[in-house]
Parts: structure tokens; sequence; C-alpha cells
């Protein structure tokens, strides 16, 4: 995956920025998405006197090409800000950004080149919606920012990414528009605007709505402790770049919402590509640098690219949350049943199977015997354990074993292994836990 938080690292496209050019012609430009917006400034501004456009994208159609937007992806900015001079048609910037980076280029579509100044060379404003439709500048530290000038030859396309962290902060969440201004070849220079959206709130991951592009799902099983499998679905009509398997955040839900795991660990960049209809699977365990984590409610983020024009990549993340019971257990977003040797109270019988010395028997039981049950079932105290197959507690002889099957309630059952009067187990849907509070089940032999 494209690691765009790599503070100023410059992708232009220009031989001045270290790669060769890409020659896009005017057409292309001309028929680029509307998705971003592009301005003049007057000579003397009043900021209070600029107007908002009231439909998105107002003018023509984009027309059906190959710089259509990927399906899925996000929509353009709600308003696109209309000064009053006009600029070179074909002159155009485009930003994707989240709260701490950002990707921007600059499209020359025109006949003329332009020129402008270094990766530095922008600002950042913010719309304040109490002061009729202002935009007001942030407040920035220094950075370094050359005297040199880049030329951008028509028909070309320079592209590069900027960590701002050191420069605004973290930005909050709000409405916000990237700066640039370019020489088209006029007396006074022409300023470019690109708007974009940072979210907050539960459903934001570094500023980008979690969850937000269409065909791309997360799903988890196997929850444990210590990891778990998922599965990054890809359902879309794009091609996506998932990131390796390790390429993930773990975040834990309190007070202040959700907030990532303390942890690092080194992350390969090399691209994962998911063709539509796949999916990308992963097994994680990240006892190494997350240890074994408490009992709570998490969620993992998986953060992904997908070019929605030529050359062009915006960031999305999907999300998939579970928990970790303090006995142990766990849930699933796609499977919320507590895995858990539990015995709720709208569980009404049980079915009781006895396997001792090859001798097996069954009985039923419920009212009192249940509640008697319940309340031994749900004070055991035990953790996961991991087993090589044929090497189970199961797999030995002369075990003393209890297999419960539950009516009603959420959960099928577990079954109780006992290898000795401290060396007991839990099965609970194929997953082994060691008992550390052992004691036998208050039933009488069937």
């Amino acid at each position: 995956m494209k690691k765009l938080f790599i503070a100023f690292i410059c992708a232009s496209l220009l031989s001045a920025c270290g790669a060769a050019p890409a020659t896009i012609g005017t057409d292309v430009m001309q028929d680029f998405p509307e998705s971003v917006a592009v301005a003049t400034v007057p000579e003397e501004p009043e900021i209070a006197d600029k107007t908002l456009s009231t439909e998105l994208g107002s003018g023509a159609e984009p027309s059906e090409s190959d710089t259509e937007p990927a399906a899925g992806a996000s929509e353009p900015p709600l308003e696109i800000y209309t000064p009053e001079n006009e600029i070179p048609e074909g002159l155009r910037l485009e930003v994707e950004a989240s709260d701490t980076y950002a990707t921007y280029r600059i499209i020359n579509g025109t006949d003329n080149g332009v020129t402008f100044g270094d990766i530095n060379d922008y600002s950042v404003e913010v719309f304040d919606p109490e002061s009729d439709g202002s935009w007001v500048g942030l407040e920035a530290a220094d950075r370094p920012v050359s005297l040199i000038l880049i030329t951008l030859p028509a028909g070309e396309v320079s592209k590069c990414t900027v960590g701002w962290s050191d420069v605004y902060g973290e930005l909050p969440e709000g409405r916000y528009r990237l700066v640039k201004s370019v020489n088209a070849g006029g007396e006074e220079p022409v300023y470019l605007y690109a708007e974009f959206q940072i979210s907050g709130g539960d459903d934001s991951f570094n500023g980008r709505l979690i969850n937000s592009f269409d065909g791309v799902d997360l799903e988890v099983s196997g929850v444990s402790p210590t990891g778990l499998k998922y599965s990054l679905k890809n359902n879309g009509g794009s091609v996506i770049d998932s990131g390796t398997e390790y390429d993930f955040t773990v975040q834990s839900y309190g007070e202040n919402g959700w907030e990532n795991v303390p942890g690092e660990w080194a992350v390969d960049s090399a691209a994962v590509l998911t063709e539509p209809g796949k999916s990308f699977d992963a097994e994680i365990d990240w006892s190494g640098f997350y240890g074994e984590l408490p009992e709570g409610k998490y969620r993992i983020v998986k953060c992904f690219s997908v070019e929605t024009s030529p050359e062009w990549y915006e960031n999305f993340c999907a999300a998939a949350e579970f928990e970790i019971g303090s006995l142990g257990g766990f849930t699933g977003e796609t499977d919320t049943r507590t895995i858990a040797a539990y015995i709720g109270d709208d569980v009404t019988g049980v079915k009781i199977t006895h396997v001792l010395m090859g001798q097996l028997t069954e009985r039923s039981i419920e009212g009192d015997d249940v509640e008697a049950l319940r309340l031994w079932a749900n004070g055991l105290e035990y953790e996961l354990r991991e087993f090589e197959e044929g090497n189970t507690p199961g797999d030995g002889e002369g075990q003393e074993v209890y297999l419960f099957e539950l009516t009603g309630g959420s959960c099928p059952g577990f079954d109780y292994i006992i290898c000795g009067p401290d060396d007991c187990y839990l099965l609970i849907e194929n997953n082994w836990y060691v008992v550390k509070n052992p004691s036998d089940p208050p039933v009488e032999a069937p």
C-alpha cells in the first residue's frame, strides 16, 4: 500500500522531482471529474463577499472516460467555491487528505507551461460556518520553503505528499481546503483550491469515515486476547491495494471513544492487490506488540487504496468490532454470540452427556438444577490455550467429560474435561481453555 503518511515525500511526475513526466492530453484534462474546487483570487479579495455555489460540480457533467471515478469512491465536496477570476481551462488542483498528511496534484491540461513553488509552498484554510461562509487560514508553524520554482509543462501532472502534523498539528473534524498558487503566464498568480473533509467521532479513523467505500467489508473470526483472523472482502467493482497482513491497527473503546492500542512494529509497504470478487485473508498474532489484550471492546481497522482516476489513489478504511470478555470469551461483529461457558437467564433446560471410562450416559435438567449449573459455569475462570493437533486434552485416555447442550439462550453449549483434580479444560466451539479454578459440576451422575 502506498504509504502516504511519509512526510514531505514528493512523488512529482516532473523530472525535477525525480521521476519521468506522464503525458496527459488537454482533452483528458477537460473531462476530468469535477471533484475539486479550482479558483483564482481577486486583486483585493474580500473574503466575506465570496459566495458558495449550492449545487455540487455546477457546469457540464463529466463525460464518460477513463477518468471516471471508481464505483464506491467518496463524493466530491458538498460545495465548490467559485471566485470572480477565470483561470486557464484544464488547470486543476486535487487533494486526498487525512488529519496528519495530504497528497495533492496539480494537473496542467492547458496548452502552456505553468510554474509554482516547492511542495511546502501551500496553505490550509478551514471553513467557518459562523462567519457568513468565510475561509480562515490555519495558524502554521515555520517550515522550510525553497525559493526554486518548478515548471510544469503543458499536459503534465505534478504529484506530492506532505505531512503537516508538525505544521498544523492534527486537524480536528471540519471542512478544509488546500491552497496552492500557480503562475499561469498572467500578471498575477492563479490560486487553486481543493476542498477536503476531516471526519470525527466514532465512525472515523485518522479523519476518514469508516466503512465508507461501497463493496469492501472487513470480517473477523477466531478472536483471542492475542490475535484473530480477518478477511477483507472486495465485492466492489475496483481493484484495491490492501497492504500486507500486518498493515492494520487495533483500537479500544473507552471514555474518549476509539483510541489506538499502544504498540509498534515494522510493516512491509509492499502493495497487495485484491481483485473484485476476491478477498484478502490473514491470521495475525499481536502478542509481540500488543501483548495479551484485557477485557474490553475493540475494533480492527484495515485501510486500503483505490485508483479512482488515472494515477490517482484514494485511501479508505474498513473496520470490524469485537469484544474480549472477562471470562476469556469474545464476540465479533459478524458473530455477536458470546463464545464462552456461559448459561444465560434465558436458558430453560440443559441436556447433559457424561462420558467416563468409555461409558456414555445422558440426562436432562431444568428449573433449580439449571440455576445451580448456571452459577457454577458463570463462576469459572479460564484462559485460551493452544494445542497441537492430536495432542489436546481430549485426545488422551481416562478423562471424565461433561457435554452441556443448552436449550434457549444464544450459546449452543460447551464441554468440560476433567484430566485430574487440578487439570481441567473447557472446549467451547473448537477453542480450548485451561480452567484456573477447577471444580466438579453440581450435577448428579446421570
